[in-house]
């Protein structure tokens, strides 16, 4: 080989290296976005459970609630649209939905969350708190969504929720973990830990509790980059504190918007997904009490979505719909080096200065109140454990339903109490006086019992 061919080829050698660093294959450029149509459907704060149930019959206003109406509206979009997903959380809600259904509609409900299309997260009574509720308390009010959730599905929960607590201990962490998930999600951790996060890629981390048996409570802990609400100006529901006009696709009709709208959802998202190690992003696709009317919601994202999926070159983007577990599946199969982390994230603070401390003691007489009947109902179920281990039923087994039926409606009430907008003291006046009541009543009975 003559010298100008040599020199010739290793031309071309070095010109191949060059153009692959500059030009990475397509693939790895796209930024796969899950998103997770949600519903933040608190058991109580600016309204009673009973009034954020069944709404206030104002649709346009940012508080009105209507859960029956967003659990409905949602599973039927859910079924009849195979690409559709969506996550529920509360089970205190969605007992009281699920009740009066026929046998029919139950079990088509039974298919799309066998389906994966419908899954239930968290899975608690309520989103408890993680501060000031006792450990036995917050074990109870998980205990009850997910005895709820085998009997009626057969499933239990894999992935937590706690999207809106006011920061995160340890022991829940540890909890979480021997309840065999797999992770949980936040929103609020730190407006100074999460600047720094973020910058780092540390959004996501290996918790490891602090506990005696070390990595045995090892958990993924996932921090959104923003808020637990869809990023951006693209609210379209009816209860939006601001809504913005539907996304219109037709070049031909008056108001066509789907292009620049992309652009600036396409903007976000791939900011976004700078600040995690995988090219996989995973945002909330909900707000408090969202999807009211489903279908505006989701006519308005399908057009998004497809606009910005049928251009890749152009957006970098492929959005789906999806729930956590499938985020998850796709993410542990790239065997990620995650941060790992032992620390409480606790006290939140929200901007300079505001820190969310005051909660640990606001209200005493309540908190007063929760745990002393925590404390009687926890000593009536070991009581009437005791009773049926001594082989002394007989002794109540004229009413014993009645018995059963008191302790279940008092671990409601408990559980709806440890909702991280009741015992911290942080709801309304007119709500914390219906918990009391609810709470008061129950207790009633089971002194009665």
């Amino acid at each position: 080989m003559t010298f100008r061919a040599t020199l010739l080829l290793i031309l071309v050698f070095f010109v191949n290296i060059a153009y692959c660093q500059l030009s990475p294959d397509t693939n790895q450029q796209i930024l796969n976005v899950y998103a997770i149509p949600h519903s933040h459907c608190d058991l109580g704060w600016l309204q009673t459970i009973d009034t954020y149930f069944y709404g206030n019959g104002k649709f346009l206003d940012g508080d009105a609630g209507g859960v029956q109406f967003i659990i409905g509206e949602v599973l039927g979009a859910v079924a009849a649209d195979p690409t559709k997903r969506f996550v529920w959380v509360e089970m205190g809600y969605f007992n009281s939905w699920w009740r009066d259904k026929s046998d029919a509609v139950k079990d088509s409900i039974r298919k799309i969350v066998k389906e994966g299309r419908f899954e239930f997260i968290n899975g608690g009574w309520s989103m408890h708190d993680e501060a000031t509720s006792y450990y036995e308390d917050i074990i109870d009010n998980m205990a009850l969504g997910h005895e709820f959730l085998l009997k009626e599905f057969g499933v239990i929960p894999t992935v937590g929720w706690q999207i809106d607590t006011f920061g995160h201990s340890n022991t829940n962490a540890a909890f979480f973990s021997q309840m065999g998930f797999d992770a949980f999600w936040t929103a609020r951790i730190d407006y100074q830990d999460k600047q720094i996060r973020t910058k780092d890629k540390r959004l996501q981390t290996i918790w490891r509790p602090k506990t005696s048996q070390g990595k045995e409570n090892e958990i993924l802990f996932g921090i959104f980059y923003g808020h637990y609400e869809i990023p951006g100006n693209f609210c379209f529901d009816l209860q939006c504190l601001t809504r913005y006009p539907p996304i219109i696709d037709d070049p031909a009709a008056a108001g066509y918007n789907v292009n620049y709208r992309a652009n600036e959802l396409a903007e976000i998202l791939n900011t976004q997904g700078t600040a995690f190690l995988t090219n996989d992003l995973l945002i909330p696709l909900g707000r408090d009490f969202g999807y009211t009317s489903a279908q505006v919601n989701f006519q308005s994202y399908d057009r998004l979505f497809n606009f910005i999926n049928k251009n890749p070159q152009r957006y970098k983007l492929n959005i789906t719909y999806a729930t956590p577990t499938t985020y998850l599946n796709e993410i542990y199969k790239k065997k990620i080096p995650f941060e790992e982390n032992t620390d409480d994230f606790f006290p939140y603070s929200d901007h300079p200065g505001g820190y969310w401390t005051g909660y640990f003691t606001s209200r005493p007489a309540l908190k007063y109140f929760i745990r002393s009947s925590a404390k009687d109902f926890h000593n009536a179920k070991r009581l009437l454990s005791y009773t049926v281990w001594r082989g002394e039923s007989s002794l109540f087994e004229s009413f014993q339903e009645e018995a059963f039926k008191t302790l279940d409606t008092m671990g409601m009430k408990l559980a709806e109490l440890h909702h991280h907008d009741a015992i911290t003291g942080t709801a309304k006046k007119k709500t914390v006086f219906d918990y009391v009541m609810g709470l008061n009543r129950a207790q009633v009975d089971l002194e009665n019992v």
